[in-house]
């Protein structure tokens, strides 16, 4: 649009300066989020390898999992605290269909939680892949966020909790469950 299409009072010109901008400014927050996402991803990956990994017999190797897990935690504790506050403030403005398959629809989006949907799918992954010593060492800090992550909107992510409450949780509370 021509300036003259919009007058040229200081408001008009203000909005024709802004609308440029605007499109600008949420393509970039996406950019920067996925971006974000997937350096995030990454990283806890690389810590969740290191976290599990088990040297053979008769192999003398610096302590990863000790080295490892206090970044790992922190990690876990950052993006989970964020993905429930942003899920908490915006999921329930968000289309059901964004949901379905978490870890590949983030990033539709320039909201946290959809677009650390998928972060959140892997750590959860990697609560399942730990050993039960690693997983009750830490019972204090995941059963408060499993719990909170009962009422999100993504059926993948709810599903994931569910198998981590059957499959960790529950042995360490005395209780069998039939799969």
């Amino acid at each position: 649009a021509m300036f003259s299409e919009w007058g040229d009072g200081v408001i008009e010109v203000e909005e024709a300066g802004n609308a440029g901008r605007l499109g600008q400014r949420r393509g970039s927050e996406m950019f920067f989020l996925t971006q974000e996402a997937g350096a995030t991803n990454n990283i806890v990956h690389m810590l969740a390898v290191n976290y599990q990994f088990k040297p053979g017999e008769g192999i003398v190797t610096w302590d990863r999992e000790a080295y490892v897990e206090p970044f790992l935690l922190e990690r876990i504790m950052d993006v989970f605290d964020k993905f429930l506050d942003s899920e908490a403030r915006d999921g329930h403005l968000i289309d059901p269909n964004v949901w379905r398959n978490a870890s590949e629809s983030g990033g539709k989006l320039a909201i946290y939680c959809t677009s650390f949907a998928r972060v959140v799918v892997n750590i959860l992954r990697v609560m399942l892949q730990i050993t039960p010593e690693q997983f009750t060492r830490h019972k204090d800090k995941f059963f408060p966020l499993l719990c909170s992550l009962v009422r999100v909107q993504s059926d993948e992510i709810r599903l994931l909790v569910q198998d981590v409450l059957q499959i960790k949780v529950a042995p360490m509370i005395g209780v069998t469950i039939k799969r």
